[in-house]
């Protein structure tokens, strides 16, 4: 459990984990511009590191992975595994139920 994550060279610290309620559990860098957390309360932040600020919010998350070459992270919870990556932009939903209605 960490409430701050140390910049991978320099060892200074990069983020205080501000946006949980709870202790976080696990991180790790998806590059040098991301880093990825996850909470004991099944939250996980995906952190831009210019800003130190959260950019994305997961929940049910119980487990997270991260490939080996830093380019996805699966998420686990109790509705499944989800995975994501920064270089896949999100889905527009709304474009995608206009194409099933048709």
């Amino acid at each position: 459990m960490f409430e701050q994550v140390p910049d991978r060279e320099s060892r200074a610290r990069v983020i205080d984990f501000e946006g949980y309620s709870d202790l976080v559990k696990d991180g790790g860098f998806i590059d040098d511009r991301l880093f990825v957390s996850m909470a004991w309360n099944h939250t996980a932040l995906v952190w831009d590191l210019a800003s130190m600020r959260p950019l994305l919010t997961f929940h049910d998350v119980d487990a997270m992975a991260i490939s080996d070459d830093r380019h996805t992270v699966a998420f686990a919870g109790t509705t499944g595994v989800r995975l994501w990556s920064p270089r896949t932009p999100t889905p527009d939903l709304d474009s995608l139920r206009a194409l099933h209605l048709k």
